[in-house]
């Protein structure tokens, strides 16, 4: 037998003062007597009674220490077993549904999703039939499957409809804390291989917590970015390809890039162990194509072995310059000469501000205005511009003030524009301070400010440089012509960078705003096409934003409303669910599930009615008796 509330036991520390009590004597009373034989018979009677006195007088004191007993024995909360053999009254099976559950390594090459399901569906089978059993998915928290039933169907169909999902990084001891919540006592049964698991130790030692580890420590390539560049004003791209190994060997890894299915390039990187390698293939261009990046690693964990995207060919930019007299600087002919095939030579000119209104009607599309020194004379209509020297007038961003040798500070090394370009020796002879907008980018910086601006406004996509070629030694630096070549690729790009790449476990989202009147946003996986895959329909917000949950895989999806299509390239990045090593985690316990406690196992109520027994007899006893 064990008590609930052992300390209750003090209370029978009130026994003393009763004992106190029915044990004080009564000091005797002298009294004066008539007839002294009369009370000597009465003596002598009370003499041959005194054994039925004494069971009388101490008749009393027993009821009251029972009494105090039965009801010291209710409040401690006896029971029949002891805890250890009595298990929660509920249980939730939680099934890891992260990507890195996919990975092949189980017996027979089974994923480790199936390994862990069939798990759990032993344990169902083990927990008594009338304990209530809950179904859960983990991912980027908990997704509730099954509330907690004694429908036992129930919970295994629950667990068979959990497929991979794209999120992942839960924290456990959070959960667990979660569940325990609403102060219910309740079992934790998971299966997981507890890759990117967070709070493992703060229920590693809960004895009602299960674990089924599962997964192997076999080392995984993964594809960490794939670059696409198409050649500006020829049918061909590069493609860059960067995988990483979380092994302990060095890995050679074949590498095939697909176009419209057929093979375009291969390669081999060289992966050392726990870094990085690289390695840039051309691939013809010829159109708009879907390109195939694909690892032959071998590795367990295929998921992060393949990149899908759509590429379309750069066309040549024609270029408009607008100069003085309709003569621009030979320093800019000459940089604009130098990126050969990607400016479209024929449909290029020149022309001076005050005829610019009228060309800029006869502008190809996708075509780049670069003004020489001048300004604008009206402001410009939405395009994209690249400002030398210019101040003042209809530009996009306006200038404080005009600087004489200035000392050139600092410059954005990582910004797409140089591609890496030193600037250290760029020397200037006058430069303007600008005045950038939230939002823009600062090119280079003086001690007196910014000098070189890129960013986006009412007239679209625009660079300005408060300096002209002739006021620098910039024309005779590597970074110049690296600088214009990198200029007229961001400036014919129309879409934000990066706005239509996402990394796995990234909810999914628009690139632009969206009516809510277009209706809901349907979205399918188009690379790769088997299986099919579609993910729920969801509106707009009221805003125009759009947004949904993380798609379960990689690849290239379409999303579509009633007037409106643009796709999304959904790719692992740098996620942990590459380091696919499972965590150590506790073993599971191999003896099956204890039973709830039984109606009957507590016997509070047993002793509580003793306790009420007691109280009834003793005042029967004692304020029911005929002589009062």
């Amino acid at each position: 037998m064990s008590f609930a509330h052992p300390q209750a036991a003090w209370g029978l520390l009130l026994a003393l003062p009763i004992l106190l009590l029915h044990l004080r004597r009564r000091r005797p009373v002298p009294e004066r007597v008539v007839y002294l034989p009369l009370w000597r018979s009465v003596i002598e009677t009370e003499r041959r009674h005194s054994g039925l006195r004494f069971l009388r007088e101490a008749l009393p004191l027993l009821l009251s220490l029972a009494l105090l007993s039965t009801t010291v024995f209710a409040l401690m909360g006896p029971r029949a077993k002891s805890p250890a053999a009595v298990g929660p009254p509920a249980w939730i099976c939680i099934l890891d549904s992260s990507p890195s559950m996919t990975t092949q390594d189980g017996p027979d090459r089974r994923s480790r999703l199936t390994v862990a399901r069939e798990a759990l569906r032993g344990f169902i089978r083990q927990v008594p039939p009338s304990v209530p059993i809950g179904v859960a998915a983990l991912g980027n928290g908990i997704d509730w499957r099954c509330r907690p039933t004694p429908d036992r169907e129930a919970c295994l169909r629950s667990l068979d409809q959990i497929v991979p999902s794209g999120a992942f990084g839960a924290d456990l001891g959070t959960i667990v804390q979660a569940l325990r919540s609403a102060g219910d006592r309740v079992g934790v049964a998971v299966a997981t291989d507890g890759v990117g698991l967070a709070g493992i130790e703060e229920v590693r030692g809960d004895p009602e917590v299960r674990w089924f580890p599962c997964g192997s420590a076999r080392a995984n390539i993964a594809l960490v970015h794939v670059a696409i560049e198409p050649v500006r004003g020829a049918p061909s791209a590069s493609v860059t390809v960067v995988a990483g190994n979380t092994g302990t060997l060095l890995q050679k890894v074949p590498v095939t890039v697909r176009s419209r299915g057929a093979p375009a390039a291969a390669g081999t990187i060289e992966c050392h162990p726990g870094a990085t390698g690289s390695l840039v293939l051309g691939i013809p261009l010829p159109s708009a194509s879907m390109l195939t990046v694909e690892l032959a690693t071998g590795d367990p964990f295929p998921l992060d072995d393949r990149f899908d995207a759509v590429a379309r060919p750069s066309p040549p930019v024609p270029v408009l310059i607008v100069a003085r007299d309709g003569r621009p600087s030979g320093f800019l002919r000459a940089g604009l000469e130098s990126l050969g095939a990607a400016v479209d030579a024929e449909r290029s000119g020149v022309c001076p501000p005050e005829r610019l209104d009228d060309v800029l009607r006869e502008l190809p599309p996708g075509g780049l205005v670069l003004f020489d020194g001048t300004t604008p004379p009206s402001p410009l209509p939405r395009g994209r511009y690249l400002f030398f020297g210019s101040e003042g007038g209809h530009i996009p961003v306006p200038s404080r003030r005009a600087l004489d040798r200035p000392l050139v500070w600092r410059w954005d090394r990582a910004h797409r524009l140089w591609g890496g370009a030193d600037l250290a020796d760029l020397r200037l002879s006058r430069a303007a301070v600008l005045e950038p907008a939230p939002g823009n980018d600062v090119l280079i910086e003086t001690t007196e400010g910014p000098i070189a601006v890129a960013g986006g406004g009412p007239a679209g996509r625009f660079i300005a440089l408060g300096f002209s070629p002739e006021q620098s030694n910039l024309p005779l630096l590597v970074a110049f012509p690296v600088f214009l070549r990198h200029a007229v690729d961001w400036l014919s790009d129309p879409a934000e960078e990066g706005g239509l790449h996402l990394a796995l476990g990234v909810p999914l989202r628009a690139p632009g705003r969206i009516d809510p009147e277009e209706g809901e946003v349907r979205v399918r996986r188009i690379a790769p096409s088997e299986p099919e895959l579609l993910l729920p329909p969801t509106p707009a917000r009221d805003d125009g934003t759009w947004s949904a949950p993380p798609p379960p895989t990689p690849g290239l999806y379409e999303c579509r409303t009633s007037n409106r299509q643009w796709g999304i390239c959904v790719e692992m990045g740098e996620c942990p669910e590459s380091r696919i090593a499972p965590a150590v985690l506790p073993g599971s316990r191999s003896d099956p599930p204890a039973p709830p406690a039984p109606p009957g196992d507590r016997l509070e109520l047993l002793a509580a009615c003793a306790a009420v027994l007691a109280a009834a007899v003793e005042w029967m006893a004692f304020h029911r008796r005929p002589d009062g």
